[in-house]
């Protein structure tokens, strides 16, 4: 099996991938061109899974939703995702092969009231410490600068 086989049948065997894409310069004749460049990330090990990390990566020229219906085809579990229109039939009933169950992506600053009634109805210290710890994860997969914010009470 050609490796770019093999990175896609291990990624989209998760039982849940992150979806996402960006544009990319495409030189053309005597000029740039914006084509699409599609991501489907597969990283269980924030959350304590064994499986190594892969990312999947598809070109397209533009960013019509036809792209990621091929591209996730064969594809059924739990996809996070941007509020992208053009993902809406993969999370369709009638799907064929049975629908994506939808994740959407926040961002920090949307969840921020959200995490702060969590976390100023939260008992227990142990629960405290948990929401600073997933706040850390998820900024630091973000690529963020979590530290700060998880030294200090905020809230």
């Amino acid at each position: 099996m050609p490796l770019v086989e093999a990175i896609q049948a291990h990624g989209f065997a998760a039982e849940h991938i992150h979806a996402d894409d960006t544009t990319v310069p495409v030189l053309a004749k005597g000029k740039t061109r914006t084509g699409r460049l599609w991501v489907y990330v597969r990283d269980d090990r924030p959350f304590g899974g064994r499986d190594p990390p892969s990312a999947a990566f598809f070109y397209s020229p533009d960013r019509g939703g036809e792209h990621p219906e091929r591209h996730l085809a064969n594809y059924a579990g739990l996809m996070q995702a941007d509020a992208y229109a053009g993902f809406n039939r993969l999370y369709e009933p009638s799907r064929k092969g049975g629908p994506i169950i939808e994740a959407r992506a926040g961002r920090m600053h949307g969840a921020s009231s959200s995490i702060a009634i969590l976390y100023q109805g939260a008992p227990h210290q142990a629960v405290r410490s948990m929401v600073h710890r997933r706040i850390w994860e998820w900024t630091a997969l973000r690529g963020g600068a979590p530290e700060p914010f998880c030294q200090t009470d905020l809230f």
